[in-house]
């Protein structure tokens, strides 16, 4: 994910808590790794994740809305629409961000407009992890990163078990010993990884995904909707302004009129 730098959080991040109340606990605070994968996935992209629009997503699936969120302050707030979740997760910062998507909620598939309830983390876990274009946990460690990892290292597998990393060595063995079907679901925090010429602390997914910037040219794309076509082998791929566009290694000459 290309981190995303604002200098003021909206009104409705601040202000806004609609279904907060006293019986919000510690457990709706708590970090869904789905979730911030998911949202990850929203704004990597760029594109126009939309039912009634001609692009495709590379998701293969929306939510359906309206959708209810945790924050990591323990408020909840209701979000009708792809256009302001986009805009909830551009506005997010290390105080205030995202914690969880409220189960259950449904998905819509982009192909056959069935829908899909999702009733739990491992669920949408499952759906994620499905789904060749999404990023998971597993694939940082196969992947040439902008960080180095800092050993010792612990995981936590997919039967819920906690494996130490000691060194590369021990990586390199454990990633040939794992099948197609084998995958990560989440880091143990806090750890430290190798990045920008110093040690960085990893506190928690958020601060995985955000603090760790991998993009040399850094990119920081706005939440201007300024909707921008490009014809792909694909078909018309539509992102939400020319920034995104750009991003994903399209220029001004592939641009095509949306109508």
């Amino acid at each position: 994910m290309k981190k995303i730098k604002f200098i003021f959080l909206s009104f409705i991040l601040v202000l806004v808590s609609c279904n907060s109340n006293d019986e919000n606990n510690s457990n709706d605070a708590q970090q869904s790794l789905a979730t911030r994968i998911f949202l990850n996935a929203v704004i990597g992209s760029g594109s126009t994740i939309n039912a009634n629009s001609s692009s495709n997503t590379t998701l293969g699936f929306i939510p359906v809305f309206p959708l209810d969120v945790n924050y990591s302050n323990g408020s909840r707030i209701g979000i009708n629409s792809m256009e302001g979740l986009k805009e909830a997760i551009y506005n997010e910062n290390s105080s205030l961000h995202i914690s969880n998507i409220v189960f259950p909620f449904s998905v819509q598939f982009t192909s056959t407009n069935e829908e899909l309830v999702i009733n739990d983390e491992s669920q949408f876990q499952s759906l994620l992890f499905s789904i060749d274009s999404i990023t998971t946990i597993d694939e940082f460690f196969t992947a040439n990163n902008c960080f180095e990892f800092i050993f010792p290292l612990a995981v936590k597998d997919n039967d819920g078990n906690t494996v130490t990393i000691s060194n590369l060595q021990a990586l390199q063995n454990l990633l040939s010993s794992m099948s197609e079907n084998d995958y990560w679901t989440d880091f143990v925090y806090p750890f430290q990884v190798q990045y920008g010429g110093s040690v960085t602390t990893v506190q928690d997914i958020w601060d995985f995904y955000n603090v760790v910037d991998c993009n040399p040219d850094g990119w920081y794309c706005t939440f201007d909707f300024n909707p921008t076509c490009v014809q792909t082998q694909n078909g018309v791929v539509q992102f939400d302004n020319p920034c995104w566009a750009i991003q994903a290694g399209y220029s001004e000459a592939d641009f095509i009129s949306c109508e």
